[in-house]
């Protein structure tokens, strides 16, 4: 007599999302971390080297967004801020940064509320709002850079 295998074991089936069946929630967790670091890693070498210094092409754009205006709001506690900030190694020292966080140093949280600020980090450039981590690439178009 054979063995009925449960149908999640049957081979060959596939859930409708196109997972096997027998595919684990930890799996599909542990594949979308592997994918999501390695888009990070690889959109992080694109735009400047791994040391803590600044490329002078960083510190040509820090100082370019100055010039133009451009403002980041975030948060401390954000850890999305903080990558976008070591984007920029040393040179973010010249990018005018708004903090958010009640908490934070030199706090400005009722500006933050005054201009809408609803997701950390967000770039103000040129009047326009730009919500979530940019590249520096993004940045450089968004702020007309080297035009």
């Amino acid at each position: 007599m054979t063995e009925a295998r449960p149908s999640a074991q049957r081979s060959g089936q596939r859930s409708p999302n196109g997972w096997s069946r027998g595919a684990s929630s930890r799996t599909r967790v542990i594949v979308g971390v592997v994918i999501s670091g390695s888009n990070f890693l690889y959109s992080k070498n694109q735009d400047f080297s791994e040391e803590q210094g600044s490329s002078s092409y960083q510190i040509e754009l820090a100082k370019h967004l100055r010039q133009v205006g451009a403002v980041m709001y975030g948060s401390f506690k954000c850890p999305h801020c903080n990558l976008q900030k070591e984007l920029f190694g040393d040179a973010f020292k010249y990018i005018p940064y708004v903090e958010c966080h009640r908490q934070g140093k030199n706090s400005e949280a009722s500006r933050c509320f005054t201009m809408g600020i609803q997701n950390y980090p967000t770039w103000v450039i040129n009047g326009r709002y730009y919500p979530g981590s940019k590249s520096l690439h993004d940045l450089a178009i968004f702020s007309k850079f080297g035009k």
